[in-house]
């Protein structure tokens, strides 16, 4: 990301201060690269593919769907508390004795046992 692409993201602060400190340093920088605002208007008329902003942290990737619970039940079977911590073996006790009681597992369940499966069995 270019200096000024860095600059025109700090232009949408809700803090004046900081609104004021990046059009200031825009200037600056303008001046110090023999360009007008006139040029920086139109150098970003058109927005280019390639100058897209980076993902900020609230903008996470799309989460996949969990698997299913048949599924989640042949995935548990195959996971062995080998290398597993103390707290990943409890949720496994804990949730092969609530599948026994053929009990719905919620979706966030069911995405840490494909994650568990995925690190500890899955090549």
């Amino acid at each position: 990301m270019s200096d000024y692409e860095k600059l025109i993201v700090m232009l949408g602060s809700p803090n004046d201060g900081e609104v004021v400190a990046a059009a200031r340093a825009i200037d600056r920088r303008l001046k110090s690269d023999g360009k007008d605002w006139h040029w920086f208007a139109e150098s970003f008329a058109v927005v280019k593919p390639q100058s897209r902003l980076p993902r900020r942290f609230w903008q996470r990737p799309p989460v996949p769907p969990a698997p299913p619970v048949d599924e989640c039940r042949s995935m548990l079977d195959e996971l062995s508390f080998r290398h597993m911590n103390t707290k990943e073996m409890e949720f496994v006790r804990k949730t092969r004795a609530k599948m026994a009681l053929f009990a719905n597992l919620t979706e966030g369940q069911r995405r840490t046992i494909d994650e568990l499966y995925r690190r500890y069995v899955s090549p």
